[in-house]
């Protein structure tokens, strides 16, 4: 199925499926994709499918609709095309492969996990975990994806904030996609593409639609929207926030139910420790070699409890600090509104700005 990306922010893009004949783009509330911005008109282009041919019309817009680069009344959209709207980048392709292989693909239905079944799937480039939703087995499968993220080559401060953003992603599944219903399933993909590491996360819930919160937000402040939403119990909005903290790019489609965090590599140069002087070349040598012979494994034990120690830490406190803000007991800094910008984004918050700062690879990064 032909779907579109609509990047949104540099952090925010949502993926549509174009499952009509004709698909509507534009800021009215009646179009199929609504988009926010001043620029776009209320009635900017459709896309309508031509003998299997998808073909993208421009209807008469004040700024005009471009497909890479070019301006156009009408074109054929192929594969990969990037298009214009407004000053908003969309990301138009033709299917999706698969985001884990099969044979990365793995089914936990129950515990203990396998014997050595950790130590076989953390050390590839894929792993896919599909299981159900119960506490323990979530425990024990976020485990292995924490380690799976462990072992890429990344800056340790990247490491942990993927770590916390796919905690929170897997936790909002299991409160708000599936309910804690034991009979849903929650998917897992993780993938090192080599320059990013992308986590894919996705419940079986009814999930919810991002654009009617930005509808119902726009002629609020960011810190109010927040405050609305919170006080109602809003679904997903503090969660939406922390791993927009933590990630470079969220998307999310499926009205909510999967959504992808992106986080681009950091890496820190590999270093030899230096031989301190009162030792030679061969004492440290000695002392590597007895350390690989030596038991580790209640070291290995305590270092992964403190990590997921850290992790939790880490989400409970971003909480409970804006929390506090959106019950009022707590001032709002510029950098608190900041962060609330990245979920409670009103009519004016600037797609402009945000969309023409993204680059070629949105293309690189569609799937």
């Amino acid at each position: 199925m032909a779907r579109l990306k609509v990047i949104f922010t540099r952090k925010l893009a949502k993926v549509y499926d174009l499952n009509k004949p004709v698909i509507t783009i534009g800021r009215a509330p009646e179009n199929d994709i609504q988009i926010l911005a001043k620029s776009v008109s209320r009635r900017h282009a459709h896309i309508i499918f031509e003998g299997g041919r998808p073909i993208i019309k421009d209807l008469g817009s004040s700024n005009g609709t471009e497909v890479n680069g070019v301006r156009i009344n009408e074109a054929v959209l192929n594969d990969g095309d990037l298009i214009n709207i407004g000053g908003v980048r969309i990301v138009f392709f033709m299917k999706e492969e698969p985001i884990v292989s099969p044979e990365y693909t793995h089914t936990v239905k129950s515990l203990p996990l396998p014997e050595g079944f950790r130590e076989r799937v953390v050390t590839g480039e894929q792993l896919g975990l599909i299981f159900p939703t119960s506490r323990e087995i979530i425990e024990t499968c976020y485990d292995v994806l924490r380690e799976f993220i462990e072992k890429r080559d990344m800056a340790p401060e990247d490491t942990l904030n993927l770590q916390t953003a796919l905690y929170e992603a897997i936790d909002n599944a299991r409160r708000h996609g599936n309910r804690d219903d034991p009979r849903k399933m929650i998917r897992v993909f993780l993938r090192d593409w080599g320059d990013r590491i992308t986590a894919t996360v996705i419940d079986e819930g009814e999930g919810f639609d991002f654009v009617s919160v930005l509808r119902k937000t726009a002629s609020q402040n960011a810190v109010d929207a927040a405050r609305q939403r919170y006080m109602e119990g809003g679904v997903g909005g503090l969660g939406v926030r922390l791993m927009l903290k933590c990630v470079d790019r969220l998307e999310y489609d499926n009205k909510g139910s999967k959504i992808t965090l992106t986080k681009i590599k950091t890496r820190v140069p590999a270093q030899e420790p230096a031989v301190p002087a009162t030792e030679s070349v061969e004492t440290v040598e000695q002392h590597k070699a007895s350390e690989s012979v030596s038991p580790h494994n209640e070291v290995d034990e305590s270092a992964g409890e403190a990590r997921r120690s850290k992790i939790t830490d880490v989400v409970e406190r971003y909480k409970d600090h804006i929390s506090r803000i959106l019950f009022g007991e707590d001032e709002v800094s510029e950098k608190d509104r900041s962060d609330m910008l990245h979920f409670n984004i009103p009519d004016e918050f600037g797609f402009e700005e945000n969309a023409s700062e993204m680059g070629e690879g949105d293309q690189r990064q569609r799937r």
